[in-house]
């Protein structure tokens, strides 16, 4: 058996799932400066985006933080 054989042996085996995984590129990652307004539409919009997630958010008004 040659390497080829085995891979496209072991990924049937798999159902596939080694060949669909989301590589950690595939996801978006933001950050949100400023809590106004329009920043807190986005805190509440952005998780509702696929691939999409908030992973840091700040504001220079210690009020709004």
């Amino acid at each position: 058996m040659n390497r080829r054989d085995f891979l496209a042996g072991a990924a049937t085996l798999a159902g596939g799932a080694a060949l669909r995984a989301a590589a950690p590129s595939d996801r978006i990652r933001v950050g949100v400066i400023g809590l106004g307004w329009r920043g807190r539409d986005h805190m509440l919009r952005i998780p509702q985006v696929a691939g999409v997630e908030v992973v840091a958010f700040a504001d220079p008004d210690a009020e709004r933080m």
